[in-house]
């Protein structure tokens, strides 16, 4: 589990600073103040290898069509809007803490002066150097101290063929996901997902009975692929026919590949981003009640975003039994750069209970 996190010059945060994260972390905060961001931050630090730093590029609909023979400024470009606008040659720094007290950084810059560190630096870079001659082509370095304090570099560049290279490396932190509006999990994962449940003792029953606790009306549950992609299927009370989750409720998929996610696949940490959105209003507290219930049953660690006031007031009720799990944090605009501050625990219930808005 994280237990703190800083972000220096990532995004709109030029310095961040969050301690004593729970095991639920509940995200506020208008549009524009970094609530996303926040989570991109604490998957870059985790996963910290290139293609992590391309994924949430690519769920905020950047990136997605590139030169076939990119130039440093294209390159440039790919990586633009990682860094802080008012300082963008400042390195990225994310740094974490675990519950244990080990620490893991990453650390993102250009190297300029890559062509004169050949001789001394890592087999990686040598690699590239050997097919980008000195000068063409600055590569992207990230820098990775991991919990034993060991540092090894991965370097984001371009080949010989003008073609993107960003090579993979050992996750610095807990395996961690994101869940985005654009982007979700998606229908074959939430199938693997259900699938891997199904084989577990009881594990297809217990998935079930999940599931109607949300939505009584479901009375089965099946991985089908009709068209050759898996998905999953619900039979309805009073029906034989199955039918897509999706087109049942997108609503009820959503929260069932949240449950599926935590359930199935090994994440440590799980981002939700607008858990409220496709939801219906009636459902949220019941949706918190499960989400707790199975963060604390496989020792998941959850950060979720939302700006909807019925979502937080209806949170109320559950973090009240239990309000050593939660955390808030309220993240907002400051001058020209976002921040954000925390309430842990008994803290976080009084605020809310004090009808104070966290939100703006």
């Amino acid at each position: 589990m994280i237990s703190s996190l800083t972000v220096k010059n990532f995004r709109g945060f030029k310095e961040l600073q969050l301690e004593n994260l729970r095991q639920v972390n509940v995200i506020v905060g208008t549009n524009g103040s970094g609530k996303t961001a926040l989570l991109e931050a604490i998957l870059l630090g985790a996963g910290a290898q290139p293609g992590v730093a391309n994924l949430i590029n690519l769920s905020r609909g950047l990136n997605r069509v590139l030169p076939s023979s990119l130039t440093q400024a294209q390159f440039e470009w790919v990586w633009k809007y990682l860094f802080t606008l008012d300082t963008p040659e400042a390195p990225i720094e994310i740094s974490h803490e675990d519950s244990v007290g080990r620490e893991a950084l990453l650390r993102i810059f250009y190297d300029r002066n890559a062509q004169r560190s050949a001789v001394t630096e890592t087999p990686q870079l040598k690699s590239y150097l050997s097919t980008n001659p000195p000068g063409v082509i600055a590569p992207l370095v990230f820098e990775r101290t991991n919990y034993d304090g060991r540092t090894n570099k991965l370097y984001a560049s371009v080949g010989d063929q003008g073609q993107l290279i960003m090579p993979f490396g050992e996750a610095l932190g807990p395996v961690t996901t994101l869940y985005t509006g654009m982007g979700g999990f998606g229908e074959e994962n939430m199938a693997q997902w259900f699938s891997q449940i199904s084989l577990q003792s009881e594990g297809r029953a217990r998935f079930l009975d999940l599931a109607r606790r949300i939505f009584p009306s479901i009375s089965g549950l099946e991985v089908l692929s009709p068209q050759g992609l898996p998905q999953v299927f619900a039979s309805l009370n009073g029906s034989k026919e199955l039918l897509p989750l999706t087109l049942i409720s997108g609503g009820i998929s959503k929260i069932l590949s949240f449950v599926s996610a935590i359930l199935a696949s090994g994440f440590r940490v799980v981002l939700i981003d607008e858990i409220e959105n496709g939801v219906y209003f009636g459902l949220f507290e019941k949706l918190w009640s499960l989400l707790l219930e199975l963060v604390v049953e496989t020792d998941t660690q959850l950060f979720v975003t939302t700006h909807s006031r019925e979502c937080i007031d209806a949170a109320l009720p559950v973090m009240g039994k239990q309000p050593e799990k939660f955390s808030l944090i309220r993240a907002y605009r400051k001058g020209r750069s976002n921040t954000a501050t925390i309430a842990q625990g008994a803290k976080s219930v009084s605020v809310l209970e004090a009808g104070l808005e966290v939100r703006a």
